[in-house]
């Protein structure tokens, strides 16, 4: 699996945010739904004129409860149902969901179940557990779409041990 490390600029993002369940083909939908939701906000707002707005999907815990955030880069003044995050400067192994979006959900299962245990990284928590990045190379039905998914991880020292001759 390709994957890069990166270290993540801080950055501040507006949008809207909603509970998932435990089922991951739930939340498949949940997102879907709540993605519908965000784009009629900027079109009710007319702040959809740029056709390739960069997007962002945050799964993150909040009070025991997982949700999913989805939003643009800042806009200020935000539509009243916004809210807004900032995001901390970071390192980040990314990853390159390419296909359907209905199909996002093996990526993420390979990257956790596989990928982040066979090769001993450990993923940061505090603030969300991944968030996917959305731009001119998204499209939703194509088997080519492209999707960029950011892990936070701890930077881990790596100890090299040489043997007495």
């Amino acid at each position: 699996m390709y994957f890069k490390v990166v270290k993540l600029k801080k950055f501040k993002v507006s949008g809207l945010s909603t509970e998932l369940s435990r089922s991951m083909s739930q939340n498949l939908l949940i997102s879907k739904n709540t993605w519908n939701n965000f784009r009629k906000i900027l079109k009710s707002n007319r702040l959809n004129k740029n056709k390739f707005w960069t997007g962002y999907g945050f799964t993150y815990n909040k009070d025991n409860q997982y949700r999913y955030f989805v939003g643009v880069p800042f806009i200020e003044p935000a539509p009243l149902d916004f809210e807004s995050k900032t995001v901390s400067e970071s390192y980040c192994l990314v990853f390159e969901h390419i296909g359907k979006f209905e199909n996002l959900n093996n990526t993420i299962n390979k990257i956790y179940r596989e990928f982040i245990p066979n090769n001993h990284f450990k993923p940061k928590t505090k603030n969300y557990f991944h968030f996917e990045k959305y731009d001119y190379r998204f499209d939703p039905n194509s088997d080519k779409s492209i999707i960029e998914i950011f892990v936070p991880i701890d930077i881990l020292k790596r100890v090299v041990y040489e043997e007495d001759d």
